[in-house]
């Protein structure tokens, strides 16, 4: 908000250079957006009594449910990257294999026929969609720039103009739990969201790094 305000009295002062503002707008207001929008934890829960019981060196099936399969694959093997990365052994299930919701015990079946100790079982749904996320920029006695249809900064008589065209852009989130097999007690669960974005592919990667990142935190990887 200072920072708007201070984008909105400099650009208010005696400057002629239109392209200067304009270059002034685009920039800082990117910046803006960018840095009030971030990966969101609005819940996450760990049990004490597998706190400091790392799983490093152990077998962790991982499994990612969503509607779409490219989703889901991307998914599954972020985090099973990020996760070997720390020393756990991820396995998963092949695409040709039945999937784990078809199995007689679920993911706590397929869990046992490869010997793992835990299973991290990631749900990604689509939270939100913003409709005109469009930047506008007006030029002339004083500037003003907004988002889609939100508050105008600064003011002044001219022209105006949309960056780009309206667009939608979709939130994910999903909802991650470890589970220890020999018990069936869940260790570990946490819900994730990302601002919205079109970049599917880069949400998808954020959840996975974000989930295994407090996971790792948590004392469970």
């Amino acid at each position: 908000m200072i920072a708007l305000e201070f984008l909105s009295f400099i650009l208010m002062r005696n400057f002629s250079a239109t392209s200067l503002s304009l270059c002034l707008l685009s920039t800082l207001g990117a910046l803006l957006v960018a840095s009030c929008a971030s990966t969101k934890i609005p819940a996450q829960w760990s049990d004490p009594a597998f706190a400091n019981q790392a799983l490093r060196g152990a077998k962790v099936l991982v499994v990612c449910e969503a509607e779409e399969p490219a989703i889901q694959r991307i998914c599954q093997d972020e985090v099973a990257a990020r996760m070997s990365a720390t020393g756990v052994v991820p396995v998963t299930v092949s695409p040709l294999q039945e999937p784990v919701s078809g199995r007689p015990d679920g993911a706590f079946g397929a869990a046992r026929e490869m010997d793992a100790k835990a299973v991290f079982v990631a749900k990604v749904t689509r939270e939100a969609s913003v409709i005109g996320s469009s930047a506008r920029i007006g030029v002339g006695v004083g500037t003003s720039v907004g988002w889609g249809s939100g508050t105008v900064v600064g003011g002044g008589v001219g022209s105006s103009a949309p960056i780009g065209s309206t667009r939608v852009d979709n939130a994910y989130g999903a909802s991650m739990v470890l589970t220890d097999i020999a018990t069936g007690r869940m260790m570990w669960t946490m819900k994730a969201t990302t601002p919205a974005s079109q970049n599917v592919d880069a949400q998808i990667r954020e959840l996975a790094k974000v989930g295994v990142e407090e996971a790792q935190r948590a004392g469970m990887l």
